[in-house]
């Protein structure tokens, strides 16, 4: 299954890849390469994530305190955000066509 993030979600990842790496050369990389991991597996068992409500799943990332909002539609994975722990719960929701 291949995977789409919502543009907001991309830039949210993208802006969190170059904070980490601001830290420390290669933190970047490494973030980047935990989410996009835990996002292959997503897409291998699509039912690995938390449930969370309509049709919404949730990873948590190991190395860093993130996790991933997933939603299958159309045979595609939509990755609708890439959010810090101790971000505002829910503050995505917008972000799906059918909310």
């Amino acid at each position: 299954m291949e995977y789409v993030f919502h543009l907001e979600a991309l830039v949210e990842f993208k802006a969190e890849v170059a904070y980490y790496e601001d830290m420390q050369s290669g933190l970047g990389l490494a973030f980047a390469d935990e989410v996009l991991r835990m996002v292959s597996l997503a897409c291998l068992f699509p039912a690995l994530g938390a449930p969370e409500e309509s049709g919404v799943r949730s990873l948590v990332t190991k190395r860093f305190p993130f996790l991933i909002f997933y939603e299958v539609m159309d045979n595609k994975l939509w990755i609708w955000a890439v959010m810090h722990a101790a971000r505002r719960p829910g503050y995505w929701k917008s972000r799906k066509p059918h909310e």
